[in-house]
């Protein structure tokens, strides 16, 4: 297992690389820090410098043994299955490319303490998703909504040991001071914008998503209002989202909402196990080719 854990995950190796990462955060000696997937602590090291305190997760349990770097914790033992902190931390990680979307769902939209801010290194096209560049997602959205993301730097694949398939990105996550929705109306808003999403039909307009949700006069104003004539859902930012949710609000009848209530909650459900599917069918595979 701790060889199948590891050969799972691209390092990077070069100090130089490390240190201009680095040098992109703003990690400081008050900072308290949690690195997932710490390998053999190219990162680490250097972090330590910068940070107040470092938390290193790492689930291959030969590599967690190895880590002894003075000032770190080691912890060994599966991200995914441990509670977040109650105080305030952030987070720097070169993460594992296939556990992406389940460690970004952790941190960013699950009920869990979130971090101040993240620094992540992974798959370039999954940065892309998760920045919503240049086309928004739904994980875009509703992390934006509490943080400014964005991609700081593009990294080679050649810099990753062994060699990525893939070129990365290292990207940030940056705490908003405030949400730009109303806490009260969190969960409604991530319904609302998931339903979108999950019932927007390409050769339809837009605004036809929200047929059962507003009159057809409100849908020919919000329609001019945000410009939606030839928009896909994909075109819409988070700013414009957050306009027809509050038009909602002081328009539709809260009973209507049952209509979009629990959408991102069956979307996530939907997900995990088309994820779990797909590993079933991967791990069928390298069986069969073994």
């Amino acid at each position: 297992m701790a060889a199948t854990l590891w050969h799972s995950q691209n390092f990077i190796g070069n100090p130089s690389l490390v240190s201009k990462l680095l040098g992109m955060t703003d990690i400081n000696s008050s900072d308290f820090v949690i690195e997932i997937g710490p390998g053999k602590g190219a990162i680490t090291g250097q972090l330590v410098r910068s940070a107040g305190s470092v938390l290193a997760i790492e689930a291959d349990l030969n590599l967690a043994n190895k880590l002894n770097i003075q000032n770190v914790k080691v912890i060994q033992g599966d991200f995914l299955k441990h509670a977040l902190p109650d105080q305030v931390y952030k987070v720097v990680a070169n993460i594992p490319f296939n556990l992406t979307a389940e460690i970004i769902r952790k941190l960013f939209l699950s009920d869990e303490n979130k971090p101040e801010a993240a620094f992540l290194i992974m798959q370039n096209e999954a940065a892309q998703k998760f920045a919503g560049v240049p086309k928004a997602t739904l994980s875009s959205i509703l992390i934006q909504v509490e943080y400014d993301t964005r991609i700081l730097t593009k990294i080679d694949k050649g810099e990753f040991v062994p060699t990525s398939k893939v070129d990365a990105a290292f990207i940030s996550f940056i705490k908003r001071g405030q949400p730009l929705v109303n806490r009260t109306y969190s969960r409604e808003f991530a319904d609302f914008v998931a339903y979108g999403y999950k019932y927007f039909r390409w050769n339809e307009p837009l605004i036809s998503v929200f047929d059962r949700l507003f009159t057809n006069s409100q849908k020919e104003n919000l329609e001019k209002k945000f410009q939606l004539t030839g928009q896909k859902v994909s075109d819409l930012e988070v700013f414009k989202w957050i306009g027809l949710f509050n038009d909602l609000v002081d328009q539709v009848a809260t009973e209507k909402w049952d209509i979009f209530r629990g959408t991102m909650e069956k979307l996530t459900e939907e997900q995990s196990r088309l994820q779990k599917r797909h590993k079933t069918q991967t791990n069928l595979g390298k069986t069969n080719k073994s």
